[in-house]
């Protein structure tokens, strides 16, 4: 890319939901391991979000870009009504509804395997084989390891650049860490928690 914009690299074994946000996302998409998202956007600044999207499925919706934006200008409406006392209460609201991480689900067991692992039987997470729990105690068990901590992280003040002719070329951000496998000596492996980290 010779203009403004941002080039992400999946440096990880999951795939990623990759955001550009400011207010809230404003260029987003899945990228699978060791691919590239990149966005020709405007010469502005960007906060860069990565998320563990276990399932390959895109989280975040049309709403979760209009959201954060009206629930800003609805709090300073509200703000000027109420003579400040609204925007108070309204503002936790508006943080709870910011947050992409997904809950995870029992069918992410199943998302491990088609990542490469040949059964549930191969993965163990702190002692258990997820193939010999029930479901339940396998979703348990991997949203601690995909807690938001490991699955989750964010670069704020990124800037896209100058168009070119005064840049001409553009930073790739690689989202490397989180949670990895470590082969143990019974031919299983070991499913080992680790944060996210853009760099």
């Amino acid at each position: 890319m010779q203009s403004h914009g941002f080039e992400i690299y999946n440096g990880t074994i999951w795939p990623l939901q990759i955001a550009l946000k400011q207010v809230g996302p404003l260029y987003y998409g899945i990228v699978q391991p060791w691919q590239y998202f990149r966005r020709d956007t405007g010469a502005v600044w960007f906060t860069i979000n990565a998320s563990i999207a276990l399932d390959g499925k895109e989280h975040i919706s049309d709403w979760d870009c209009v959201w954060p934006v009206a629930a800003i200008v609805g709090t300073v409406a509200l703000g000027a009504l109420t003579g400040g006392a609204g925007a108070f209460a309204a503002a936790g609201t508006f943080a709870a509804s910011t947050g992409v991480m997904a809950g995870i689900t029992t069918a992410m067991a199943s998302a491990l395997v088609g990542g490469g692992l040949t059964a549930t039987s191969a993965i163990v997470v702190s002692g258990a084989v997820l193939g010999a729990v029930t479901s339940g105690a396998a979703a348990s068990l991997l949203a601690k390891v995909f807690s938001n901590a490991n699955a989750d992280v964010s670069e704020a003040g990124c800037y896209a650049g100058p168009p070119w002719p005064f840049r001409t070329d553009v930073r790739t951000w690689k989202v490397t860490g989180g949670p990895y496998l470590q082969a143990r000596s019974d031919g299983k492996m070991d499913l080992i928690p680790a944060a996210l980290h853009i760099g």
